[in-house]
């Protein structure tokens, strides 16, 4: 008997409802997102910051951002070398990014996050949880590993998503943490 591939259509209420959730009425001057891909939380986080910066790896799904959000800067490079000054983002985001960072190359990602958020920052990290094999390229870690990986931040609420399927149709966990 074949499963039935997952419906991700309650994904973005879901991804927008855990960002209000996070922030509550935080405002931010000067924000990054992660992992931007075409822009799908885009304008519910530049709504959040004065000035809003978005960053991936893949060229044409930014060129689809840039048209649909002109006025989100936009940069083409990779989370393991962010082309910023330090400590200017006073709210960084990345949902569903760290999962596909290899793990000799986390320590980096995370060097870099740390080095260009500011003092007065918030953290919000959303990602797959738990023991999960590590098929599909997906590299799923705890809460705890998250934590410790961000020791410089204060964890300051972990909101977990009920359990879901993932494209290839495997249950796992989701969480967003909050780090300030």
């Amino acid at each position: 008997m074949s499963k039935d591939p997952p419906d991700f259509s309650h994904e973005l209420f879901t991804d927008v409802d855990l960002i209000e959730r996070g922030l509550g009425e935080y405002r931010a001057s000067k924000s990054l997102e992660i992992g931007c891909g075409y822009g799908r939380l885009t304008p519910w986080l530049a709504r959040r910051s004065a000035d809003h910066y978005a960053i991936d790896p893949e060229k044409e799904l930014l060129d689809d951002a840039r048209q649909l959000y002109p006025n989100v800067t936009f940069h083409n490079v990779l989370a393991q070398e962010l082309p910023y000054e330090d400590s200017i983002f006073d709210l960084i985001v990345s949902f569903g990014v760290l999962t596909q960072v290899p793990n000799e190359q986390l320590d980096q990602v995370a060097g870099e996050i740390e080095r260009v958020a500011s003092n007065n920052r918030k953290l919000l990290i959303a990602e797959k949880i738990g023991a999960v094999e590590d098929t599909n390229r997906v590299y799923t870690r705890s809460i705890s590993e998250y934590h410790s990986l961000f020791s410089s931040f204060d964890l300051v609420e972990t909101i977990e998503r009920p359990l879901d399927q993932d494209y290839w149709g495997e249950d796992f966990r989701y969480a967003l943490m909050c780090f300030r």
